[in-house]
């Protein structure tokens, strides 16, 4: 099991970086609605401490790429929303996968992101 999550981590690491790289002109708003898709790829499909590893390794890559913030003390502070949303998504999607539940997990989460 701990390979299957290790190469959907390293997967989405990938096109983590290959959608923040493409967008990176697009502007925030494309390249954050692309991410925070992979984000909740990564908290449907692995396992929490594997999803929060893309979550937090995010805002390093953004940075490291120059999207975003020039400042690398915000870093911390994005990698601690991703983080937030990851964890929040993952347990409303395990506790309300009734029909539709689904859907309410990602707005609140984002919510709560936000």
């Amino acid at each position: 099991m701990k390979t299957k999550y290790l190469t959907r981590t390293a997967v989405l690491i990938a096109l983590l970086v290959a959608v923040q790289y493409v967008t990176k002109a697009a502007g925030q708003l494309v390249t954050g609605s692309g991410v925070n898709l992979i984000l909740a790829v990564a908290a449907a499909l692995c396992s929490l401490p594997w999803a929060l590893a893309v979550a937090l390794l995010s805002p390093v890559f953004a940075f490291l790429l120059g999207i975003g913030t020039p400042l690398i003390q915000i870093v911390p502070a994005i990698a601690v929303g991703n983080a937030v949303y990851v964890a929040l998504l993952h347990w409303l999607g395990t506790r309300f996968a009734f029909r539709g539940g689904k859907t309410a997990a990602v707005g609140i989460a984002a919510l709560v992101k936000f």
